[in-house]
């Protein structure tokens, strides 16, 4: 994963510090719809796929407190993709 926080990585000396992660937020979601050239359509209807998926918000803060990161993560997947639970 790409660090989007690189600069302030970079000014602060870590060493034998420790980093602790806080969730601050999550969303679960779900979609409906279809692509059109390449492009995400909302809609239901014959064609239209179900997408499920997670977001989850959180912070990075290192033990001296100098250092605090706000990030987030998102994904989600076709349902046609998960495997069927037996």
């Amino acid at each position: 994963m790409q660090c989007d926080h690189s600069e302030e990585c970079k000014e602060h000396d870590g060493k034998e510090h420790e980093l602790s992660v806080e969730e601050t937020s999550t969303e679960r979601n779900c979609r409906s719809g279809y692509f059109k050239k390449g492009a995400f359509v909302s809609a239901g209807g014959r064609y239209a796929k179900t997408f499920y998926g997670a977001e989850i918000e959180y912070q990075i803060t290192c033990s001296c407190g100098k250092l605090k990161i706000d990030a987030s993560m998102s994904d989600d997947i076709q349902a046609s993709d998960m495997d069927e639970l037996v």
